[in-house]
Formats: structure tokens, sequence, C-alpha cells
């Protein structure tokens, strides 16, 4: 029974496709080709013809919380939805499980949509900042990258949390070229809602307000010297400021995130998969951030490591299964 509502979950996902595809069929292609490796991925896993890397730990954690919160709290999960813990994902899986029963490959099958839909909304912000041949590119890209492809088929918050994080960069592509309300909502809400899967990830909202507030008052600076006032430039400052304001003066709690001016945890938090964790998944020591100075270069080496260590990983399992 739960690989049959596995199955239909995929099937639904394939269905939804070939309807948006023929509006657009210039993105058919890649789309089809994301959501079918992915797809494979979960029902190789779920039939015991590959182990997928990670699919072990958190993601095991997560599903039996959604089982737990299925069986315990049913669809009156909704009301804690927005609870701390940075369990949002699991909540929205257990309202699944509520709805139509427990399976560990439908959970899988929500990652392989979010995952499908991330390649589409890739397209849509290279499109947005280059043109349609480039976006066309990067979506293969996307399509083809094997560890999204992996973090695509698990029951883990990455998928959600790119999901978000796509949306709120397309927001805010749009917002620079157009100035629009509509556009610095779409960054507020999604920066906001991943404060409830991996509250670093906001991280990005603060400087996108940042960037807000200064811009807005460079205008507003501009129009008093030709004596006008503009009202929604002025109200958007206003906006972006308070969060900006509250984070710089340590009043904003954000989950995952020190104090910004506690620099040793910060040194601590950056070199705790060095120190402290098995050697298979720990960073080489020559990572080890040593100074402030060295933050910011090694954090983006441990970054470009972390995904082609996983890439490599993983391609390495499946062809030595």
């Amino acid at each position: 029974m739960e690989n049959i509502l596995g199955w239909s979950f995929l099937l639904i996902i394939l269905f939804f496709i070939f309807f948006w595809t023929k509006k657009y069929p210039h993105i058919k292609n890649f789309l089809l080709v994301a959501f079918l490796l992915r797809a494979l991925c979960v029902i190789f896993d779920n039939h015991d013809l590959i182990t997928l890397p990670d699919s072990t730990a958190d993601a095991q954690t997560f599903e039996r919380k959604a089982r737990y919160f299925s069986n315990n709290y049913g669809l009156l999960v909704v009301k804690d939805f927005f609870r701390g813990g940075s369990l949002l994902m699991v909540r929205i899986i257990s309202v699944f499980y509520t709805i139509f029963g427990e399976s560990k490959m439908m959970a899988q099958s929500i990652s392989v949509a979010l995952g499908t839909a991330s390649v589409y909304l890739v397209y849509l912000l290279s499109s947005i900042v280059w043109d349609q041949k480039s976006a066309t590119k990067a979506a293969w890209v996307v399509a083809l990258f094997p560890s999204l492809i992996l973090y695509s088929s698990l029951t883990l918050r990455e998928v959600y949390i790119v999901f978000l994080l796509l949306i709120g960069l397309i927001g805010i592509a749009r917002y620079i070229r157009n100035n629009t309300i509509n556009s610095f909502l779409q960054v507020l809400l999604s920066f906001y809602a991943l404060i409830f899967f991996h509250g670093a990830a906001s991280l990005g909202g603060l400087i996108f307000l940042s960037y807000v507030l200064l811009n807005s008052i460079k205008k507003q600076l501009i129009n008093l010297f030709d004596l006008k006032i503009n009202i929604l430039s002025f109200m958007v400052a206003i906006i972006a400021s308070i969060p900006v304001v509250l984070f710089l003066t340590n009043n904003l709690s954000i989950p995952y995130m020190p104090n910004l001016y506690d620099l040793p945890t910060i040194l601590f938090q950056s070199n705790v998969a060095i120190k402290f964790l098995d050697a298979r998944s720990a960073y080489p020591d020559w990572f080890m951030i040593k100074n402030i100075y060295e933050l910011i270069p090694k954090t983006i080496l441990k970054t470009i490591y972390f995904l082609y260590a996983i890439a490599i990983n993983t391609l390495v399992s499946v062809i030595y299964k």
C-alpha cells in the first residue's frame, strides 16, 4: 500500500508536467528528464535496488517524525505549522500522511515534485537575468546535476529550502528590474518561510532588505533635493529597516544563526564538521578557520568541496552498488 501511494503521486506529477508543457513545449524536455531521473532514484530506493547516499540518519528521522505527528495530531498539526524547531517540512508531510496514509515513497515523491519544479524556477530566474538560450542551458545543468538529483529524491529539507530560495531570488530579480510591491512581498514571504526550514537560509532576505534600505535612502535624498517625496519608497524603507536594525542590534533571533558579534561561536560552528564528525563526513583539517579573514574564502571552498564530494560519492555508490 505504501508504494502504491508513492507510485500514484509520481504519476500525478508526470501528468501535471505533460499538462503544463502543452502550453510551454520549450521546457518539456529538461523537465521530463529531471523528473525521470529523480523518480527513478525514488523507485530504486524503495524497491531495494540501490541505497541512496544520505537516505538514512536525518531522512529516516524526519520520516519517523512525520508519522508521529500524523498519528498523534492528525490535521490539528496545522495549528503548530509555524512553531519553532525548523520542522515545517515534517508537519507538511504529516498532513499528507493523515489524508492519504503513511508512505515513505510518497514523502520522497513530494521532494521529487519540488526538485522538478526547482528546475523550472532556475529556467525562469535565468531567463529574467539573461535570456532564454542561457536559461535552457542552466535548466539542463540543474536537471542533470547529481547532488541535486539525490537531494530531490530524499525526505530532507534541502529541496524545500532550494525551492523557496529560488522563489525569493526570482522576486529579487523582478524587484531590481521593475521595482514592484508584488515582487518585494514575494521576497519577504519566501525568506520568512525559510526560517521554519533552516533559519540560516533566511540570511539572504536580510541582505536583500539592506540593499532595499540603502537604495530607498538614496532615492529619498535625491527627491529631497528636488523638494519631492516618494511615499511608496519611504514606506518600503521603513519596512526594510525594521528586521535589519533588529538583527544588527541582536534583537532578532534566527535559528542556527549565532549572535552577530559572537565571533568565537561563528568560528566554532564553521569548524564543527571538521573536528567532531566522523571521518566519512568530515572536511580536511586545512579547512579549519583560524581567524575572521579566513571565514569567507574558506566557507566558499567548503561549499565547493561539499557539492562536488556529494556528486562524486553519489556516482560511485550507484556504479559500485
